[in-house]
């Protein structure tokens, strides 16, 4: 959105190749155009005020992800994705390939984009996390042809895979990893808000001990992530597999029952849809919202009405096999938007639950149940 950019000149090859090394290689369903990526104006003509309930940026961090924006020309709502899905918000992270700091650079970026700072400073990383996005865009708005969408998602593709794979694609590098992130990080801008408030303090297993949400499976472990996956053998693949459109939770035994994470008003239960699921679906009451809806769940096991107001941490069904579950029991949880249907399947309207519930204080890879794929490296 947007206006600054930090313009770099490659003279040579031998200076592109060195900018390749010196960028990070990470770890690693898109709204309106506007609020993913622009050219021209600014950030805070763009960003409107969330709600409450909604994944927020740190209060701590506001004024860094704003002034990164203005230099990246990258929304507020991208950048804060972004943070959350390399570190979250965790200003000591390293990753395996000693990535370190809330963006997740690597020694040699630093160099170039740190301006002298601390890596595992969130302030400092932010600001370099703004200056790489804007030397990205500069880089390769010529493939864009002015597709603000296209433009954000190659800059992310370059964050993550490196500078080379997208000049040598000029576009989207057919098959990268990095499609699968930036799809992920375009996803999540949806539930960020420049409107913060501190998220409530967690207890054991990611349980919420202050504030009104708790972890939705409490002794699950976290199985498949939101968004874009490789289909699991045992499934069929359709396009909701593929693209996966909310997380899965399993206890590995079976027999755990799934929460309400919040408090909600149940708008469906006890039915059986087309594909033989057995779903549960509610409103949450505070603002803003979300249709949170529960698949696979085993038949029978309903614990809950329709018209029902439930509190945080009641039981609403087990774990099962119903629908297209692959045979493993597992619960699929699913947000969708506040505009979506509370009776009924919508695939376009998701968004991802992780940021939302972390930003109310529930972990989804606390000690001990961090050892699944969705966890690694964070």
């Amino acid at each position: 959105m947007k206006r600054s950019l930090l313009i770099v000149t490659v003279a040579a090859v031998g200076v592109l190749i060195l900018l390749v090394a010196m960028l990070p290689v990470l770890l690693g369903p898109v709204f309106s155009t506007a609020r993913t990526a622009s050219t021209e104006r600014s950030i805070a003509e763009i960003c409107s005020a969330g709600e409450p309930g909604q994944a927020q940026i740190p209060d701590k961090y506001r004024e860094d992800v704003a002034n990164a924006a203005e230099v990246s020309g990258i929304s507020q709502e991208i950048i804060a994705s972004q943070i959350f899905h390399e570190s979250r918000w965790q200003e000591d992270a390293v990753s395996s390939s000693d990535a370190r700091g809330l963006a997740q650079f690597k020694a040699e970026a630093w160099s170039r984009f740190g301006n002298g700072g601390d890596r595992f400073n969130g302030h400092d990383s932010i600001a370099a996390q703004g200056r790489l996005l804007a030397f990205l865009k500069n880089e390769f708005k010529p493939y864009a042809d002015g597709d603000d969408a296209l433009l954000v998602k190659l800059i992310l593709i370059g964050y993550n895979v490196g500078y080379d794979k997208v000049h040598k694609a000029q576009g989207v590098p057919p098959g990268s990893s990095g499609i699968n992130y930036a799809e992920k990080i375009m996803a999540g801008s949806a539930v960020y808000t420049t409107d913060c408030a501190p998220a409530p303090e967690t207890g054991g297993e990611g349980v919420v001990v202050s504030g009104e949400w708790t972890h939705p499976f409490p002794g699950a472990y976290f199985t498949s992530d939101y968004g874009p996956r490789p289909c699991p053998k045992t499934l069929k693949c359709t396009k909701e597999v593929a693209n996966h459109n909310a997380i899965d939770l399993a206890t590995g035994t079976g027999t755990g029952f799934a929460v309400a994470p919040t408090q909600m008003e149940i708008t469906k239960a006890n039915g059986t849809d087309r594909d033989g699921d057995h779903p549960v679906f509610a409103r949450q009451i505070a603002e803003p919202h979300y249709v949170i809806s529960y698949w696979h769940c085993a038949y029978g096991s309903h614990r809950v009405k329709t018209g029902q107001i439930v509190e945080a941490g009641t039981p609403i069904c087990q774990e099962g096999i119903t629908g297209n579950a692959g045979g493993r029991p597992h619960v699929h949880l699913q947000f969708n938007k506040p505009s979506a249907s509370d009776t009924s399947y919508e695939r376009y309207t998701t968004v991802d639950p992780e940021p939302i519930l972390a930003a109310n204080g529930v972990d989804l890879c606390p000690p001990g149940r961090n050892v699944t794929g969705p966890c690694q490296g964070r």
